[in-house]
């Protein structure tokens, strides 16, 4: 896989024409082969791509997400009548009760309150997400400090922190993980994929988890963690859509930090954001990890005055 050697705008350097063209191969080709499980001649792809061209109207993920463009419908439909044929769910099913899950929304209350909520006047709801624009989600923190704003709170509890910490991001165009999906999506060759005939995401960064990913979003467009949970369909167990399904589903979804001046930071769920940013998604729901604690008291001084809100969306959400 062919890497950039400047360290510039990543996204200028991969063209939605070149980002169509690629992701509609792969669909057609290895890609929509692992996701399906099944292992496609290519006269069998080439009959159903002819079927998918010549069937009206058009499919629900062009319908969702607009930007897609039309030369992936086709793609599209044949993803969605193979995966009919054989539901993308893991051999070995992970189930999580509700009673589960009841359990941990009260802990995760529970200390959330103890941990920050007690002390602020703006509410730090722990199963509230965010609609923002992949976009608005400029920098990112290395490993080493997002490791060190997890060791101050308890496990996937939010935290209202001070500090330099939000003074040292990078810019998220330049970070690793989206260099690595912008390769993958800007590859002029077939891609090889890590593990075949297996539809869960394998480890961190691999190609076969990005282009997983790549699939899901482009024919199903961005969904929810809550959302997906309702589809029977969708596996239970841990994965790259859903890594802590026995927790709220805010906790799955991408999760950010906020820094002293509004800044977002990319905290989790790289990936994720760097697919739905090259395939021009419109928005994304995360959920809000560590607040600055000079950004945690403008919230609360908009929810005592009821002014200087703004468009901020981690400000527009709240109530005086």
């Amino acid at each position: 896989m062919r890497r950039q050697s400047s360290t510039g705008d990543y996204q200028r350097s991969v063209k939605p024409l070149q980002v169509r063209a690629n992701l509609e191969r792969c669909l057609l080709s290895r890609t929509l082969r692992v996701a399906t499980g099944r292992l496609l001649t290519t006269e069998q792809v080439a009959a159903l791509s002819r079927e998918a061209v010549v069937s009206s109207g058009r499919s629900r993920a062009v319908a969702r997400n607009p930007t897609l463009a039309d030369g992936s419908t086709a793609a599209s439909r044949i993803f969605e009548k193979l995966t009919t044929q054989r539901l993308p769910v893991s051999d070995r099913p992970f189930f999580v009760p509700e009673q589960v899950r009841w359990y941990h929304r009260q802990r995760l209350r529970l200390q959330t309150w103890r941990a920050c909520g007690r002390q602020c006047v703006a509410p730090i709801d722990p199963t509230a997400t965010l609609e923002i624009s992949p976009e608005a989600i400029t920098h990112t923190l290395d490993r080493s400090r997002r490791r060190r704003l997890e060791s101050s709170t308890p496990g996937h509890v939010q935290a209202v922190t001070g500090g330099d910490w939000d003074r040292a991001g990078t810019r998220f165009l330049e970070s690793a993980p989206y260099r690595t999906v912008a390769d993958v999506l800007g590859a002029q060759s077939e891609i090889e994929l890590d593990e075949e005939g297996q539809l869960e995401a394998p480890a961190e960064g691999s190609i076969a988890r990005l282009e997983w990913l790549l699939v899901d979003i482009a024919t199903g467009g961005y969904r929810s963690v809550a959302e997906r949970r309702k589809r029977r369909r969708d596996p239970t167990e841990p994965s790259i859509l859903d890594p802590h399904p026995q927790l709220p589903p805010a906790k799955s979804e991408v999760r950010v930090t906020v820094g002293r001046d509004g800044r977002l930071l990319v905290h989790s769920g790289h990936g994720r954001l760097a697919v739905a940013r090259l395939l021009g998604v419109r928005s994304i729901p995360v959920h809000v990890y560590v607040r600055h604690e000079r950004w945690q008291r403008r919230r609360d001084r908009v929810v005592l005055t009821g002014s200087g809100g703004g468009t901020h969306p981690d400000l527009a959400c709240l109530e005086p």
